[in-house]
């Protein structure tokens, strides 16, 4: 970029994360106390971004490298927080008038930017949400003030340094669905600054003062423990995870503040080495993106009501949505079911409207035969049944080219909430269940362990004779790998509780066996994957945090096909699940699913294209 200014004279050790192409932010304090922030791509040299103003300070990076927020002004006491835009070469100044403001911090999709700001001898809470204008502001009690926010990927949560004395600085956090009530983050000495969260949400990493010493400790919000992570007599500051695990961190070990690489190991930092180093300056507040060698963007968004649950298939240039679930999720009135179907031309960027399905459903799937595109079962309005819903055994035929339905050969089995994978010309139906109540009160349904066969040469479906691979699931995805259809996580069976799953199971039609791969990183349902290249995906899902307790995540998890899994440390615009893949080619595209966020309980509408 033509204003960026190449940094000379600094140091940093190639190996140290020489495995991951992360982009990396850091301020720059030369000996004339002028403080820059500079940024470096991978393998890259590092560069300056470019400022008119004296004082530039605090930097944080977006999942995506593109924005950089930090606190800038002529003097450390008149900042404002601005986000530059490194594509375009822009400032957006999201701050108003003039003030002191520090610490500004992204949420995962950069829509969010906290900041601390000095009001009445004290500094409050602020969170400017850059899609609505709006900003929020949390103001310290007491005497107490607010440092270093942390935002959830998702923006839903905000931690944050509480100052409450000379000998007690606490970390604390503030959810957005209450935001009156202060949680305690558990485990961590009295005396903890700069926290920050670990790429999954679930670890904050902070300096911490015990018996005499600077150290770093690391809280896991899941378990409620923490644990010390290095015992030196140096003052290590300032640290930030990496999306592998590892971190970075500030430390004068050397004699001037540079920054350092470590690895966490056995409850120890490990492997500490040189990552940026230089004579003429210090270096300090590093900030990590996520991998670089992804991209994300944004496609035409689904058109009509949001919903989610839906059934999606590509043929030729297009991709057709059938149906879905409108409404929060876990309510199934007449009117949240749909027959809706769009199609959405990937090379206009345009939705159309079609013809609908026959009947309004969701949680059912599509693949093509030919020139036809058929839609297979699915969950139902029941006027007949207690709880009021069934699940269908009828298949609908599509032709995209004429826009009519016809009747397609009626189902073994009444299923939805299953997969299907085509291989050669054959579609295999897997997992579901059969939800029409049995009895009233039935909310168990039956899963499915057969594997039911659509042969799109003769038109008509027959059974396999080997079942399913234990568990059984639904809300679970799938992606074919040539001869192989993977099945990724899920829900177990029984409707009073949620049993996450975390199985990848390949199965392979042609030798009628299945096999075990690495599991995800975490138990999760209602998953998105999808397959590039060498590379699978898994978008978002659902997360467990405590008994009773789920979230959405708005993660993208990869894998090698014969590799283990690693977190990106990219993005997506909400968290979500039951989001639906399809792809493109050179790229995959990723539509809707329901969200919590904003606290809201709804489906969302955002078609985000994701290519390496």
């Amino acid at each position: 970029m033509r204003l960026l200014t190449i940094l000379a004279g600094l140091v940093f050790s190639a190996q140290a994360i020489a495995a991951n192409d992360y982009a990396v932010a850091f301020m720059y304090e030369d000996a004339n106390q002028s403080k820059d922030i500079y940024v470096k791509e991978g393998a890259t040299e590092a560069v300056k971004v470019p400022s008119d103003f004296k004082v530039n300070i605090y930097p944080d990076i977006s999942s995506d490298a593109r924005f950089i927020v930090f606190a800038r002004g002529q003097d450390v006491h008149q900042l404002d927080i601005v986000v530059f835009d490194r594509s375009q070469e822009t400032f957006q100044v999201v701050s108003e008038g003039p003030g002191f403001r520090l610490h500004p911090h992204f949420s995962g999709s950069a829509n969010k930017v906290a900041y601390v700001e000095l009001r009445a001898q004290q500094f409050d809470l602020h969170v400017h949400n850059r899609q609505t204008g709006e900003t929020s502001v949390f103001q310290s009690s007491g005497s107490s003030s607010y440092f270093f926010p942390q935002l959830s990927s998702d923006g839903e949560r905000v931690f944050v340094q509480r100052n409450v004395s000379e000998t007690k600085k606490d970390i604390v956090y503030f959810d957005f669905a209450d935001p009156s009530k202060v949680h305690q983050v558990e485990g961590l000495p009295d005396l903890c600054m700069s926290p920050n969260l670990s790429s999954d949400d679930n670890k904050v990493i902070a300096s911490c003062f015990q018996e005499g010493q600077w150290n770093l400790f690391e809280a896991d919000l899941i378990s409620g423990t923490a644990k010390q992570l290095t015992y030196d007599s140096l003052k290590e500051f300032a640290p930030a995870y990496l999306p592998d695990g590892g971190i970075l961190f500030a430390s004068d070990r050397d004699g001037e503040f540079s920054l350092y690489h470590a690895q966490i190991s056995t409850g120890r930092v490990q492997g500490v080495r040189s990552f940026y180093a230089t004579a003429e300056a210090s270096l300090y507040s590093p900030s990590v993106s996520g991998a670089i060698e992804y991209s994300m963007d944004l496609f035409a968004d689904m058109p009509g009501e949001p919903r989610s649950s839906f059934a999606t298939v590509r043929f030729q240039d297009k991709i057709f949505v059938f149906g879905g679930h409108q409404g929060p999720e876990h309510t199934y009135p007449e009117e949240s079911f749909t027959n809706d179907v769009f199609s959405f031309d990937v090379k206009t960027n345009v939705w159309s409207t079609m013809s609908p399905r026959p009947v309004k459903a969701h949680g059912y799937t599509a693949e093509t035969c030919g020139t036809q595109i058929l839609v297979f079962g699915g969950f139902a309005f029941s006027n007949e049944h207690n709880p009021g819903w069934k699940s269908l055994d009828r298949v609908d035929i599509y032709d995209p080219i004429t826009n009519r339905w016809k009747d397609g050969p009626k189902m073994p089995r009444r299923r939805s909430s299953n997969v299907v994978g085509k291989v050669g010309s054959k579609i295999y139906l897997i997992g579901g269940w059969d939800s029409t109540p049995k009895h009233d009160g039935d909310y168990d349904g039956r899963f499915h362990p057969e594997i039911d066969v659509f042969d799109c040469a003769t038109m008509s479906f027959s059974t396999l004779n080997k079942p399913i691979a234990e568990p059984l699931r639904r809300a679970f995805s799938a992606v074919v790998d040539g001869d192989r259809i993977l099945l990724v996580g899920g829900l177990g069976q029984g409707a009073t509780h949620f049993e996450l799953l975390d199985e990848v199971t390949a199965f392979y039609p042609k030798e009628d066996r299945f096999e075990e791969l690495p599991k995800l990183p975490f138990p999760t349902f209602a998953p998105a994957a999808g397959i590039l290249g060498d590379q699978m995906y898994v978008f978002g899902g659902m997360f467990k945090t405590g008994q009773y307790e789920y979230r959405y995540v708005n993660s993208v998890y990869a894998r090698d096909l014969s590799g283990p899994w690693v977190d990106t440390g990219r993005k997506m615009q909400e968290s979500k699940g039951f989001s639906q893949v399809v792809n493109l080619g050179d790229s995959l595209a990723v539509l809707g699913g329901h969200s919590y966020q904003n606290n809201q309980d709804r489906p969302v509408s955002t078609v985000e294209r994701f290519s390496r």
